[in-house]
């Protein structure tokens, strides 16, 4: 093999190295979520555990499929890019106290409230906006387990929630 050859694989390498670096995602959850739609969603982690409303004003929970209480969710995207979800049984949204502070628990808000949907290769990170909170399963250790706000987890798929369309 001639030096001219040898400087050419290399060459071929580094272009395919880069045009793979551009086709592959970022690990970084930064990324907004542009291609959820807006619309009606059950909203899950690992698609057996749904995020529930019982009360207008109530504690966010995670239960079954069918278990009662709203489990159906409508999603918009606002021109900043934010988006409220509204549960469609109690008409209020999901939301968190003004103070946005970790272990604060995740309830529902009469007013309409922003999240940010950071994309993950299942699902969405619902993060509060401008911070590294995002929507968990609480550490308490209740039945039926609330959601609160923890520290961004970026790797850990169990922060990652999954959206499914459907109707009411």
């Amino acid at each position: 093999m001639t030096e001219r050859s040898i400087s050419r694989r290399g060459a071929l390498g580094t272009v395919a190295a880069l045009g793979l670096t551009a086709l592959l995602p970022a690990a970084s959850p930064a990324r907004a979520a542009a291609s959820l739609r807006n619309g009606l969603y059950t909203i899950s982690r690992f698609q057996r555990q749904l995020l529930t409303l019982d009360e207008a004003e109530g504690a966010v929970v995670i239960l079954p499929p069918n278990a009662g209480g709203g489990q159906a969710w409508e999603v918009e995207t606002l021109a900043n890019g934010h988006t409220t979800i509204r549960n469609v049984k109690e008409g209020s949204y999901l939301g968190y106290a003004v103070s946005r502070e970790i272990n604060q628990p995740v309830m529902g808000n009469a007013v309409p409230v922003q999240w940010s949907l950071h994309e993950a290769v299942y699902g969405y990170h619902v993060v509060v906006p401008d911070t590294e909170l995002a929507l968990d399963t609480s550490p308490l250790l209740i039945h039926p387990p609330r959601t609160d706000l923890t520290a961004l987890r970026s790797q850990d798929p169990a922060q990652i929630w999954q959206f499914r369309a459907t109707s009411l």
